[in-house]
């Protein structure tokens, strides 16, 4: 994520580099909390990268989120996770990446 917004930045591709910033938040989190607590990455690097192009495409690919619920219930089912796990994830995946997307925007644009 640093190295690609390092040369979106140099290319002035603004939007790019705020959303690999977004990324490298989303997964610095993700690794917090995943020292002290099972939170479900499937689920966020599921959404993470939906929500992204959501931003970007102004809501063409947000249909697309509505698998969530079946990849939720998937980790739930083989008992990789329980639903505040996976509901979490997706929770980080979906509003984490829309407030810091917003935040990123605003100070850099």
């Amino acid at each position: 994520y640093i190295i690609s917004a390092i040369i979106f930045f140099g290319i002035k591709l603004t939007y790019y580099v705020i959303f690999s910033i977004t990324s490298l938040i989303v997964a610095f989190i993700t690794l917090i909390i995943t020292l002290r607590w099972k939170i479900s990455i499937h689920v966020i690097g599921f959404c993470t990268p939906l929500t992204l192009l959501s931003i970007i495409s102004k809501g063409i690919f947000c249909p697309l989120l509505i698998f969530t619920p079946i990849l939720m219930w998937a980790r739930v089912k083989v008992k990789a996770h329980n639903w505040l796990q996976v509901l979490a994830g997706a929770f980080l995946g979906i509003f984490g990446t829309i407030f810091f997307e917003y935040f990123l925007e605003n100070l850099l644009i």
